[in-house]
């Protein structure tokens, strides 16, 4: 018998593999027709139901971790955050309406701060030329407040002079009055009226002298609250030019808030304007840092406040973090049949790597003799 040999593989059946293959053919036949079959078809959605739903339920439960160093570990997902953070918006200028003001220079993101480096700085010219015309207005009142002072001594001076000569007057009409019983009748009528006369003016002008004083105290009063109005806005002004610069209210991390442009987020740069109140960074203390996770209610019950914790981040795996447990939610939240407790922990330590917004592995460690230090 002749050979021949393929350069493409042959499947060659065997005898024993042949047979082999047809009684499997016949068995899947026979399990096809049976009612056992028939049943696992009638379940067939309720069993991928199941499936989809404890596929579900595997992405957010906790993964009971290797139990090879002794200690028992259930491990839960979580994200980093920071204890401490300061949040840097625009500044609200004192006595201006909500205008949007001008970045002239902004740290980059990511930069390593310490407490009172400069973060962010505004275009001051507008705050100037508002502190000068606000002291040009004040020195303005001053100087009226001055001259109405001189012009009011010089007023109060000759109303003086006036009721002293009216006082002199009624005095002389007084003197002209004891000449009566020696001079004519007519000239002594005369000098009765005189008399009255004197003593009207003296009156009338002694009476005028206390409205003139009330109305110049009055009329210096209304300078007087200008000028203070002024001083306040001057003071606002030269504290608005303050607030141009925002300086770093902590040592931290800076982390850039992005805003929009157009259509696209991107992150805050010089020449960008600011509404008063826009955030702009958040300086972060990566000094001090903790891991927000959620936890299944069916595992709530082992997990306690001062649990041992161990982090590890999945960014950079080799890095691992001792903690506890700092904060357990009284509530939960997620569907009647499926609920989640949030659960904070501290982190003892620090790293350069240890940073906001990452993802990490959160493993609860049930036997604290044992765990790792």
């Amino acid at each position: 018998m002749t050979v021949r040999f393929y350069q493409h593989p042959v499947l060659i059946y065997k005898p024993g593999g042949f047979y082999r293959f047809v009684l499997i053919a016949i068995f899947a036949a026979i399990l096809a027709a049976s009612p056992a079959c028939s049943i696992l078809s009638d379940s067939h959605d309720e069993i991928r139901q199941t499936l989809k739903t404890a596929g579900r339920e595997a992405a957010v439960n906790p993964v009971l971790a290797s139990e090879a160093d002794g200690v028992k570990k259930l491990r839960i997902t979580g994200t980093i955050q920071a204890v401490q953070s300061q949040r840097i918006i625009a500044p609200r200028l004192s006595a201006q309406t909500s205008q949007n003001i001008l970045a002239t220079s902004i740290v980059s993101n990511g930069s390593r701060v310490r407490a009172g480096d400069v973060l962010v700085e505004f275009d001051p010219q507008t705050q100037m030329k508002n502190i000068l015309d606000r002291q040009a207005e004040y020195d303005g009142l001053v100087r009226q407040i001055q001259r109405k002072h001189a012009d009011h001594a010089t007023a109060i001076a000759n109303d003086e002079t006036e009721l002293k000569g009216a006082e002199l007057d009624v005095q002389s009409a007084l003197l002209e009055m004891r000449k009566n019983d020696l001079i004519p009748q007519n000239q002594a009528k005369i000098n009765m009226v005189n008399l009255a006369e004197a003593e009207a003016k003296y009156k009338q002008l002694n009476e005028t002298l206390d409205l003139k004083h009330e109305a110049r105290a009055a009329e210096m009063r209304i300078l007087e609250i200008q000028r203070d109005r002024a001083k306040l806005a001057v003071d606002q002004a030269e504290s608005n030019i303050e607030k141009m610069t925002l300086r770093s209210p902590i040592d931290g991390l800076v982390v850039l808030s992005q805003i929009r442009k157009g259509t696209r987020q991107v992150y805050p740069q010089a020449g960008d304007e600011f509404s008063p109140g826009r955030g702009i960074l958040t300086v972060v203390d990566t000094a001090r840092m903790k891991a927000s996770a959620m936890l299944n209610q069916a595992d709530i019950s082992r997990v306690y406040v001062g649990q041992p914790t161990e982090v590890r981040l999945d960014a950079y795996p080799e890095l691992v973090f001792n903690g506890s447990v700092e904060q357990i939610s009284p509530s939960g939240i997620g569907t009647r049949r499926f609920r989640q407790f949030s659960i904070i922990v501290s982190i003892r330590e620090s790293h350069p790597n240890l940073l906001p917004d990452l993802t990490a592995s959160v493993d609860l460690l049930f036997n604290p003799e044992t765990a790792h230090d």
